[in-house]
């Protein structure tokens, strides 16, 4: 709700005052699942885990087979599958070095 072409963003806009839209993204890593599972093993900050909702950042890994809606995926979610980050409490400085430390280690 967060993007001005989401259909309910000016209630999103009213009811969090304008100080931000959620702390959950989902993106793609490419390659395959061992790939992906290097990414995860990588960070250092950041929690695998198998469900979001806590104060410290989380991630999960959901399979290129997805959990229901699959065709409504972006063709890098079929493929590849994605990661389901929640943002914590921690610095975000600290998250941002944690995610691009594990990229490169992943892809070095």
């Amino acid at each position: 709700p967060g993007l001005p072409s989401h259909p309910q963003h000016k209630l999103a806009r009213r009811q969090f005052a304008g100080k931000g839209y959620g702390a959950v993204m989902a993106f793609a890593v490419e390659g395959d699942p061992d790939t992906q599972n290097r990414f995860v093993s990588n960070l250092r900050i950041i929690t695998s885990a198998v469900s979001l909702g806590h104060d410290e950042s989380l991630i999960v890994h959901v399979g290129a087979e997805g959990r229901g809606g699959f065709d409504k995926y972006p063709e890098e979610f079929r493929q590849y599958g994605h990661l389901r980050f929640s943002v914590g409490l921690e610095d975000p400085e600290d998250l941002i070095k944690d995610i691009t430390f594990a990229l490169d280690a992943t892809f070095k």
